[in-house]
């Protein structure tokens, strides 16, 4: 199973920058040959990014996020139609989505249906506020109605991605998950997908680490077991940076 990383730019660069950073790793990009890498820019700069990367193998363009309504009168909302073609992944469910956005568990389920439905692969985030004893049952039981529309054939179109919400560095007084305790809990997310679904789907499933990941944390959580790839956040911004973790990430 390939490596995936995504670099989730956020609501950062102007056009400028965005072209300059998807410069940088395309003209690096062969370097890496054993990952797959998806860059998700701003809305304004898809379309610009994905003339880019046409053509290129192993980079493709992914949303930060997707609207849970069809069509409409939803102002500023981008639809999952609208997106269709123009990108092969697209993020939902991310915390920041769920903090100021107060998007729940029954929104984030119909945006992962429509993205679905217009052949658009789910970057689904699920992660806990705090850790406790009962962290890892709240975790479970979202996994379980998140996915309560996918039927197993479709699984090898999800990607999900644990990203505990204490562990963000965008977060007061956070501090990145241990190597140790990112593999435990991704082993229980496949034993949920075990019970959902089957082995073969949960062993075929991509599930990555997302997280205050950078240079130089990548490698604890990519030698994990179970660990298919991470998220990446500001990290992505940096042209360097982002090239040492996919460097990382290759030689995993």
């Amino acid at each position: 199973m390939r490596t995936l990383i995504v670099a989730n730019w956020k609501m950062n660069t102007k056009l400028p920058d965005a072209e300059v950073l998807t410069n940088y790793i395309i003209n690096h990009n062969e370097e890496y040959s054993n990952i797959d890498l998806v860059l998700c820019p701003p809305y304004l700069w898809i379309y610009k990014v994905s003339e880019m990367l046409n053509g290129k193998k192993n980079i493709f363009m992914g949303s930060q996020n997707l609207s849970h309504e069809t069509d409409g009168a939803s102002t500023g909302e981008i639809s999952a139609e609208m997106l269709s073609g123009l990108v092969k992944y697209s993020i939902v469910g991310h915390s920041e989505r769920r903090a100021n956005f107060f998007e729940n568990v029954g929104i984030i389920n119909k945006k992962i249906r429509l993205a679905l439905d217009n052949k658009i692969r789910p970057i689904i985030c699920i992660g806990e506020r705090q850790v406790t004893v009962k962290s890892k049952d709240i975790l479970m039981d979202e996994i379980k109605e998140l996915l309560s529309d996918v039927k197993g054939e479709e699984m090898h179109n999800v990607v999900l991605v644990y990203e505990p919400v204490w562990a963000i560095s965008s977060n007061d007084g956070s501090k990145p998950a241990d190597g140790a305790y990112v593999a435990n809990v991704i082993a229980t997310f496949r034993e949920n997908l075990t019970k959902l679904f089957s082995r073969e789907v949960a062993n075929h499933t991509k599930i990555l680490y997302g997280g205050s990941v950078d240079a130089e944390n990548a490698e604890e959580f990519l030698s994990q077991p179970g660990v298919d790839g991470i998220m990446v956040g500001s990290a992505s911004l940096k042209g360097k940076e982002f090239l040492k973790i996919c460097e990382i990430a290759n030689n995993k």
